[in-house]
């Protein structure tokens, strides 16, 4: 039987175990769920050596405090969340080696708002539909189904594996002001699109696994209800207020409002990153320059 590698002594906001997500369910209702911020957490796994869909450990804004009861090697990307060892500020987006009875602790989000926690082995969490990704609202996946709380342990193997350098030049920039690229979704007409690209967005404090809700100081007002349609992650819905809702990782899998596009891979993760307050843009192009942008990327 596998051993305990890590202990929760304090769980953050909202701490879950997350991995690459469920895919080929959506048609049944089930939302993918896994990572809100696939790059950064892809990068941590990099890192350490596992493959890059696998399980770790997502923080969003505020995050845990753990202590290792393992020796071990671990990765920290994302959000910089002052991450201590034993009291000792350590870097992100390197390999850091850690020893038994090491205590590990994050703080408050400084910049963005997701911090993830790679550790190298394999993780010992039972998956669900082919994944390990908590969905709370479901209590579907990682420990319970829930976010980690105080007394939690995971059981993992560490691995054996050699340093993995990781180039600063691959080291994504979350700064605001982006222009977020989307491909036209099935409803947004000529009207519609001239309006999404002329206007500014705002991230509103309505933000969660499931969706970022923007705000625009100029809202199309449109009375429009269609029968359920389809959804992915990043698709941007316009309710009748005029303020668009963008689909996230536990999003819902249909909805009745307009589709005005989907959110290209790669933009997805920088939404997911930005804080309440954000301005963004958007500006449509084509799937083929999405996928592209995806095999680079990604």
């Amino acid at each position: 039987m596998s051993q305990p590698l890590l202990k929760v002594i304090k769980s953050g906001t909202m701490s879950t175990i997350q991995d690459g997500g469920r895919h080929g369910y959506r048609g049944y209702g089930l939302p993918t769920s896994g990572f809100m911020d696939m790059v950064s957490a892809y990068q941590a796994n990099e890192i350490v050596g596992n493959q890059r869909n696998g399980s770790l450990i997502e923080m969003i804004q505020v995050g845990a405090t753990l202590k290792f009861l393992q020796d071990c090697a671990i990765a920290i990307t994302g959000a910089n969340m002052s991450a201590m060892l034993n009291g000792q500020i350590v870097q992100r987006y390197q390999q850091i080696s850690v020893k038994s009875g090491d205590q590990l602790s994050f703080g408050l989000a400084k910049s963005n708002m997701i911090g993830y926690l790679a550790i190298g082995g394999q993780w010992h969490i039972d998956a669900i539909f082919g994944s390990t990704a908590t969905y709370a609202r479901a209590a579907l996946g990682g420990i319970k189904g829930r976010p980690l709380k105080v007394g939690d342990e995971i059981s993992i193997t560490p691995s054996k594996n050699k340093h993995h350098h990781f180039p600063e030049h691959k080291i994504w920039s979350y700064e605001p002001g982006r222009v977020l690229r989307l491909i036209k979704g099935p409803e947004c007409t000529q009207e519609m699109t001239k309006w999404l690209e002329r206007s500014t967005f705002k991230v509103s404090n309505q933000w969660d696994r499931m969706g970022v809700r923007l705000k625009t100081e100029t809202p199309l007002l449109k009375e429009t209800f269609l029968l359920s349609c389809p959804l992915a992650v990043g698709t941007i819905q316009l309710p009748p207020d005029g303020q668009p809702i963008a689909v996230m990782a536990d999003g819902q899998t249909t909805g009745g409002y307009p589709r005005l596009g989907t959110i290209i891979k790669a933009d997805i993760a920088y939404l997911a990153q930005q804080k309440p307050g954000t301005t963004l843009r958007f500006a449509f192009v084509e799937a083929s320059y999405a996928i592209n942008i995806a095999k680079w990327v990604f």
